[in-house]
C-alpha cells in the first residue's frame, strides 16, 4: 500500500492540509483497520470544470482529499479514501474502502449535504474510519459521527463468507 495526501487547492478548489509519509506495505500485512484524516478547507469552485472538456456543463464527479492506495496500484486503486463523489447523481462526502487489493469497494455516504459538511472558506477535520474485520466504516466532522448509510447492498468485502488474507 502507499499512503497518500492530497494538496488541491487549484485545481479541485480545496485545500487539504496533511501530514503523510509514503511507504509500501505488503498487501499480506494483516492490516484490520485503518483511518484517513487531514484538515480541509474548500475554496473556489467546487467541483471545478472538467478542462478535458469543451462543454462548459461538464464538471468532475469527484473530488478526492486523502486516502491509503493499494498494494498494487497504478496511483489510482485505493485500499481507503476520503472524497467527495457522485451517489445516485448527488455529490456527497463519502469514505470508500477495499478491504482487499483488487477486490469489491464499499462506501459510505455521509447523509448531510456536502456543501454543509465542508462550507466554503472553512478549515474542517474529515475522518473516515475502516474496519476490515468487520465491515464497518464511519465519518467524522471535527471529531463529530456523521449519519450516512452504505452505498453497496449486501457484503462487497465478503466479511461474513471467511475470505481474505485474515481468515
Amino acid at each position: 500500500m502507499r499512503i497518500f495526501g492530497l494538496a488541491l487547492k487549484s485545481t479541485m478548489a480545496c485545500e487539504a492540509t496533511m501530514v503523510f509519509r509514503e511507504r509500501r506495505v505488503s498487501v499480506r500485512s494483516g492490516v484490520q483497520q485503518t483511518t484517513v484524516m487531514g484538515w480541509v478547507k474548500m475554496t473556489g469552485q467546487s467541483p471545478s470544470p472538467n478542462s478535458g472538456s469543451a462543454n462548459p456543463n461538464d464538471f468532475y464527479g469527484a473530488i478526492g482529499i486523502a486516502g491509503v492506495l493499494s498494494g498494487n496500484s497504478d496511483d489510482h486503486a485505493v485500499r481507503a479514501l476520503l472524497e467527495l463523489i457522485q451517489v445516485d447523481g448527488v455529490m456527497k462526502v463519502v469514505a470508500l474502502g477495499r478491504r482487499i487489493d483488487g477486490s469489491a469497494s464499499q462506501t459510505f455516504a455521509a447523509t448531510e449535504d456536502w456543501r454543509t459538511i465542508l462550507p466554503q472558506n472553512e478549515w474542517v477535520f474529515l475522518t473516515a474510519t475502516f474496519d476490515f474485520n468487520t465491515g464497518k466504516m464511519a465519518l467524522f466532522k471535527n471529531g463529530n459521527a456523521l449519519p450516512g448509510s452504505y452505498v453497496v447492498p449486501g457484503d462487497p468485502w465478503e466479511v461474513g463468507t471467511g475470505q481474505g488474507p485474515r481468515s
